[in-house]
């Protein structure tokens, strides 16, 4: 039997805990992710038919940790909140343009000065820190960063 150090695994558990939270979280301002009718007015949206992935879901990643989700934007559409450990609120995002196909859907929009897309693909994938798997494979681009992750649908 292989001896575990506990300490790395409670840090872990920890930042887990903090950014599941996090995005579970919904902060007063998220029906102020973008103003009403600006994201049907700006929204570019592109669909060639219709996507194995859902339009509300949830994206995690690991080393570094961070966390995209869907939010409601307050016109009936959605908007998108990035979080990390540093900010357990999150920045909300309006979405600018969405591409969405039957095995992709991607995302895009400005946070604050940077430009900022998520794209979800249909494959099977795993965090790499727990057991559990996820339906998607998550890439972020913040600026000149890109981040790798793990996604599923919001009511998974």
């Amino acid at each position: 039997m292989t001896a575990i150090a506990p300490l790395p695994n409670m840090r872990f558990c920890a930042v887990a805990l903090a950014l599941s939270l996090a995005a579970c979280a919904q902060p007063a301002d998220e029906q102020a992710a973008a103003p009403p009718g600006q994201a049907a007015e700006k929204l570019h949206r592109q669909t060639s038919g219709e996507s194995h992935i859902p339009a509300e879901f949830r994206a995690l990643g690991t080393e570094p940790f961070w966390a995209v989700h869907t939010v409601s934007s307050g016109n009936g559409g959605i908007a998108l909140r990035y979080s990390t450990p540093e900010n357990s609120e999150g920045s909300a995002i309006a979405i600018e343009d969405e591409l969405v196909e039957t095995q992709m859907r991607r995302l895009s929009g400005m946070m604050g000065d940077q430009p900022f897309a998520i794209e979800l693909t249909v494959a099977p994938c795993s965090d790499g820190m727990s057991d559990r798997n996820y339906p998607f494979t998550a890439q972020v681009t913040l600026g000149d960063q890109t981040l790798a992750g793990c996604a599923r649908p919001m009511d998974g």
